[in-house]
């Protein structure tokens, strides 16, 4: 009797093992052909989206559906960060922001909008700085929105023909919230600017054409080696950035001062890529205004699709266009859509 027993148990052990060896094998097999089918659909879909895509927007690389889409018209807004200027409105609508530090280290943004886009709120809206046209250039002569600015700032945009539009002069295309207190509540939108553009095609201003950035035609999936976030320390605690890397959503999602940097309508602040360009800094008066190189070249990362590329940055002349590349020297190709350049005084000032 206690042979059978000792049999039966044996039995049953070893179809226990069997059974689970093989529930093993099913989830590994159909693990392994879900994972394969899934690359696989995920590469043809690339291919079918490089295919598709005839056209590109010189600004940020999304596919377009005729040649007028091509290189419409931008518009460029100086955005505050201040701690009290937060949450900002249409900055998640902007296609290219670039983040500087003002003074005392906090930073402020430049946005690159398209003029045909339709933004309902945009700001709050503040001063200009120098070393802002300098990028704003790169764009031709687009529209710039502002509310006053530094004496350089100021000089810079009437000796370089800047196609400006100072709230202190043009105040009919601003707005004052009365929820917020000055110096942080002044706004603009689309319906606003179009309305100076409007009168600026009566008047037959041309539409500048210039060269943007290198973009792939669709956002690639990456898997291996990801980096789950970049920090960027502007020595500012309420100021310091952090970007994390949304592998769902192949989006970079933006933290301020530890806490999601979330827009007026409570949105968290994405884009498709993070360009991070170090130059010296140096502070030039007893306001604490700054100088800042951005002409030359220098050290530069990008942060895409969770991953890092170490290289350079490049700017030849005022109008010319501040290029990537990676260390072989080839330009870096940027994922299609919104880019973010967070400029730095040191490249040690950034972390992974």
């Amino acid at each position: 009797m206690r042979d059978l027993q000792t049999k039966y148990l044996y039995f049953l052990t070893v179809l226990i093992f069997l059974t689970a060896l093989g529930l093993m094998a099913w989830f590994g097999y159909n693990y392994f052909i879900n994972n394969k089918t899934n690359k696989l659909i995920n590469n043809l879909n690339f291919e079918e989206s490089k295919e598709a895509c005839d056209s590109q927007r010189v600004l940020d690389g999304v596919c377009v559906k005729s040649l007028a889409e091509v290189n419409p018209g931008v518009v460029g807004i100086m955005i505050e960060n201040h701690s009290e200027a937060r949450p900002q409105a249409g900055i998640n609508e902007a296609r290219i922001v670039y983040e500087i530090p003002a003074e005392g280290n906090i930073t402020r943004f430049l946005a690159i909008f398209l003029a045909n886009q339709i933004v309902e709120k945009i700001g709050p809206v503040r001063s200009a700085r120098a070393y802002y046209l300098d990028y704003l250039g790169e764009y031709g002569t687009p529209l710039y929105m502002h509310v006053g600015g530094s004496p350089e700032a100021l000089e810079l945009i009437k000796a370089r023909g800047v196609n400006d539009l100072n709230e202190f002069y043009n105040g009919v295309y601003y707005w004052r919230a009365e929820n917020r207190s000055a110096p942080h509540n002044v706004y603009t939108s689309s319906e606003l600017w179009n309305k100076v553009i409007a009168n600026q095609e009566k008047d037959n201003v041309e539409i500048d054409k210039w060269i943007g950035w290198k973009f792939n035609t669709s956002t690639p999936q990456t898997e291996n080696n990801l980096v789950n976030k970049i920090k960027i320390d502007f020595n500012l605690k309420n100021y310091n950035v952090e970007w994390q890397f949304n592998s769902f959503t192949n989006k970079l999602e933006r933290f301020v001062g530890g806490n999601a940097h979330l827009d007026e309508q409570n949105r968290i602040i994405l884009t498709d890529n993070v360009a991070v360009i170090a130059t010296p800094m140096k502070v030039i008066d007893d306001v604490g205004r700054l100088k800042i190189k951005t002409l030359g070249t220098g050290k530069a990362i990008v942060y895409k699709s969770g991953q890092i590329i170490i290289g350079t940055w490049k700017k030849d002349s005022l109008n010319s266009r501040t290029r990537f590349y990676n260390e072989q020297k080839q330009e870096i190709i940027f994922n299609p859509g919104k880019v973010w350049v967070e400029v730095v005084g040191d490249i040690g000032r950034v972390s992974w």
